[in-house]
């Protein structure tokens, strides 16, 4: 079963809600730049630029309410004259008038004309001129990159958007480009057509989002001030943007290395440069180091005095420099397609903080880019899963992919027409220790899924999915009833397709203890829902619902420690939760420092213990969940090890899905994992050390992948391969894809499905009810739209809540494609259809090769799952059948598989 998580809409809420209350945000918090105005003197670059020909409105402030629905305010203005020498730009400056600062989000949706106004304009060039890059970095740990642009509640491409009182002031944890203040100076020259210029400027911020009233929200608008539309020349954009072909003109080749078509050299200053068919890519980077000022030591393409040695040897290149708290060793080894790059950094002092930055630079402007596999992005920030940006030309490629378990944790990914950056701005080293980041730079055609492929294979991901998954609650309808009716189960397991059932109840954790307490009777329960099951389905597999990091507890446990609110209402506090986390004070802290627990549970800066109230309600008896990690040597680990065997071995269950599984976001602040810190970003000084849980958790996690599959069983997660101890693992990680899915979104489309690209290609299904209204009359039609939005990004489709009802009744249907797409051993993935092993899926038309002398079958159908005939034709060849397939693309799907898998 999975929960929906709690999310907030709005970014920097949590500070909102903090002021409103009349609390400051920790200083701790805050960025040391904090100067009402201007850091450097020189003020906002926007307003540097003189425009020619320039027009304003009358309205010299345009104030956009925040109310129930978006609201808009158009503006008219005659389309200046512009050479072919000359731009025509767009200048204003935009904020949420709040009364103290308090956050931001993207909150502005600009059009013009007709066309949406997004981060790069039709060439692929950053549309905003006065930043430094499609991201305002930030000192919030949970938003550290925001995008300039960037979709926002189901609207696409929205401008950041900051909060606060006054135009001279600006957001204190925003970090970069603090003299812009509010400013925005945008090229839209491309966009301009006619004798006029429509430009409409839209709030996407609503009432509810601040969990205030629109009467609340009146004197709150907001506010876009000093708009200007005018002219201005072609050198103002390099002016103010990296002028690349200026910043690569000095390369000097120092030592060369090559193997097969590639060749690699690099500067005296340390910097790689790539060659492959007539085609360049430069690769830089820079380690922070600490001071009175932070300073960045740079392997560049002009010498550096850090930079000790560059020599070459054969296949590779050894770049060797000394920071005085660190040193560095690059080793860059040519291994066709790929150039694998291990950087080891030893630590001669202190524990020290080091920002790092790799920058891959195209010596032309490419044509897309995709970062962790999503197209044109700008900037993206939960990397761990999908670590790669790729940067395609017209003939050739360049890709890179993280191995490293902390750069993963820790990555941002900026991408542009001609450079992508790896990012991270939060890495550590203990005093005397040596850490290696492995990465690799792919070099390749322009096609990206031939990199996501090559990366794929390199890394092992092509483990079979052995079948559909679904979670099976026996207690609840409809399961209930089909569990005591065998005719019916079989029935029903005959229109929908199910080989790996789930089963609840959750063990130890979310049901009743009544369900699970004591162990026996879970075990009859288990036990008899497996027989039932397979008696319906002889070759079915039922695994055990575990919880990775909540354990139940009951009220006596925390013997009086827990709030009035809490177990005055027996789990269920009347309105809005007062809190989802809560930090236990001295006395529960001092309580469970009593029980062997002590040394697996969340901890937060003060050291006090935090426990979990959101999903506790599940109780109704004033119980609760510690919130709890594994390490290899802790209580929580071996009682984890110890339920596996008794699902595996006692209960004689055929695997185990283990929810939660990755603790990507999750910290503890009572360790140092030795690799996580917050930077000050003036010194480049450690701030804060802590345990990022992934990390720290990684090792336990292997051990708990491998009890079990190690017995020749199975296991499920929810989650994808986030580090490299699981890497190679044999569990199957689905992604929760439905968060960027819209059923009634031209083209079709889930973004967050691009995250199973470099694990099992496997995304979990949407839930129709959470589309109203059309799930009344559309409910097949949702979900077959899913599976084509998932197969976009080379993604398929397993069930969550998924049942579609009947043809000829409201939103009806049938399976279709689903009871035929598992199992599937990954040979390729491509946008729009995956080849495996047993079959080939797919929702667009192509011609594909069946490598197998027996003749395929191919089954057809449309978005509500039923069966559509023709436009197939089938040709044999030496090795094979050869499929030509016509399709409604992104409308239909189909699958080509053994004849015998089709009975």
């Amino acid at each position: 079963m999975m929960r929906q998580p709690h999310k907030r809409s709005i970014r920097g809420a949590a500070a909102w809600l903090l002021l409103a209350c009349g609390l400051p945000i920790a200083a701790q918090d805050l960025p040391p730049e904090m100067a009402s105005k201007s850091e450097s003197g020189r003020g906002p670059r926007a307003l540097q630029v003189a425009l020619e020909r320039a027009w304003s409105p009358s309205d010299q402030t345009l104030r956009l309410s925040v109310a129930d629905t978006p609201t808009s305010k158009i503006l008219t203005a005659p389309r200046p004259k512009a050479g072919p020498d000359e731009l025509i730009v767009l200048r204003f400056q935009v904020r949420l008038a709040t009364p103290s600062f308090a956050g931001w989000n993207n909150f502005l949706q600009m059009h013009v004309g007709e066309k949406r106004l997004g981060s790069v304009d039709g060439e692929g060039r950053p549309r905003i001129l006065n930043r430094t890059s499609g991201a305002m970095r930030t000192s919030a740990a949970k938003w550290p990159s925001e995008a300039y642009f960037k979709n926002f509640v189901g609207h696409l491409d929205c401008l950041l958007t900051a909060f606060g009182p006054t135009w001279d002031a600006i957001e204190p944890r925003f970090i970069t480009d603090r003299d812009e203040l509010y400013w925005y100076l945008l090229d839209i020259t491309d966009l301009c057509r006619g004798d006029n210029i429509e430009i409409t400027f839209t709030n996407q911020a609503l009432a509810k989002m601040f969990s205030k009233t629109v009467e609340h929200m009146k004197d709150q608008p907001l506010l876009i001030d000093g708009v200007e539309i005018g002219v201005v020349d072609r050198a103002v954009r390099d002016r103010l943007i990296e002028d690349f072909s200026k910043t690569l003109t000095g390369y000097k080749s120092h030592a060369q290395a090559s193997h097969g078509d590639i060749k690699l050299s690099a500067s005296i200053g340390g910097a790689l440069r790539i060659e492959h068919q007539g085609n360049a890519w430069f690769c830089r980077s820079s380690f922070s180091e600490p001071g009175d000022r932070i300073h960045y030591n740079r392997l560049q393409i002009a010498r550096g005095d850090w930079v000790q040695k560059v020599v070459a040897r054969d296949n590779a290149i050894t770049i060797t420099a000394d920071a005085g708290p660190y040193t560095v060793e690059r080793v860059a080894t040519i291994e066709p397609p790929f150039i694998r790059v291990a950087d080891t950094i030893t630590n001669t002092g202190d524990d020290v903080g080091i920002a790092l930055q790799h920058d891959l630079i195209a010596d032309k402007p490419g044509q897309r880019w995709r970062l962790c596999g999503m197209t044109n992005a700008t900037t993206y920030s939960e990397c761990a899963a999908n670590p790669s940006a790729h940067l395609a030309g017209t003939d050739a490629g360049i890709g890179a992919a993280i191995i490293d378990t902390a750069m993963r944790a820790q990555l941002i990914i900026n991408g542009g027409r001609q450079k992508l950056s790896f990012v991270n701005e939060h890495f550590g080293l203990a005093q005397g220790e040596s850490h290696t980041i492995n990465w690799q730079i792919y070099v390749g055609g322009p096609d990206y899924w031939d990199f996501v492929n090559a990366v794929r294979r390199d890394w092992g991901s092509n483990a079979t999915i052995p079948g559909m998954f679904s979670f099976w609650r026996p207690h609840v309808e409809p399961y209930k009833s089909l569990m005591d009716n065998p005719d019916a189960l079989r029935a029903y397991l005959k229109r929908k397709r199910i080989d790996v059932f789930s089963v609840t109840p959750w063990f130890e954790y979310y049901y009743k203890p009544k369900y699970w307490k004591p162990r026996s009777v879970y075990k009859q329960t288990v036990q008899e829902t497996m027989r039932k099951v397979k008696a319906a389905h002889p070759d079915a597999k039922v695994i055990a619902c575990l919880e990775s990091f909540l354990y139940w507890q009951p009220e006596s446990f925390f013997a009086g420690t827990l709030p009035k609110f809490w177990t005055d209402t027996k789990g269920k506090p009347p309105g809005p939760r007062p809190t989802h986390t809560l930090s236990l004070g001295d006395a529960g802290t001092k309580l469970i420092d009593a029980t062997p627990w002590r040394d697996s549970v969340f901890r937060n800066a003060a050291g006090h213990v935090e426990i979990d109230l959101y999903y506790s309600t599940r109780y109704e008896d004033g119980s609760a969940n510690l919130k709890v990690f594994p390490t290899l040597d802790n209580y929580w680990h071996k009682r984890f090890l110890d339920i596996l065997d008794f699902c595996i071995d006692d209960c004689g269950l055929d695997g185990v899905y283990i929810d939660s599984f990755n603790y990507y976001v999750n910290r503890t602040h009572d360790r140092w994992d030795g690799r996580s810190v917050d930077i000050n970003p003036a010194t480049g000084e450690i701030a804060r050390k802590y345990s990022a849980l992934g990390i720290l958790t990684a090792p336990a996690r292997r051990a708990w992948v491998k009890r079990v599959t190690d017995k020749g069983k199975i296991v499920y997660v929810n989650g994808k391969r986030l580090t490299q101890e699981l890497q190679d693992t044999q569990q199957i990680g689905f992604m929760e894809a439905e968060w960027t899915f819209d059923p009634s979104a031209t083209p079709l489309n889930a973004p967050r499905a691009a995250k199973a690209q470099l694990s099992a290609p496997l995304a979990l299904g949407v839930r129709a009810h959470r589309y109203k209204p059309q799930v009344q009359t559309q409910y097949a039609q949702i979900i077959h739209k899913a599976v084509i939005a998932y197969l976009r990004h080379g993604a398929l489709y397993c069930h969550y809540e998924t049942n579609i009802p009947a043809p000829g009744k409201p939103g009806g249907g049938e399976y279709g494609i689903l009871n035929h797409l598992f199992p599937f051993t990954p040979i390729e993935l491509h946008e729009g259809y995956v080849i495996g092993k047993e079959r080939i899926v797919t929702c667009v038309s192509g011609t594909f090769d069946w490598p197998h002398r027996e003749k395929p079958t191919c089954l057809r159908f449309d978005l509500r799952g039923l069966p559509v005939d023709g436009g197939v034709t089938m040709m044999r060849t030496q090795t094979g059948w050869r499929v030509k397939l016509k399709l409604n693309d992104w409308k239909e799907t189909a699958v080509i598989m053994a004849a015998k898998e089709a009975l």
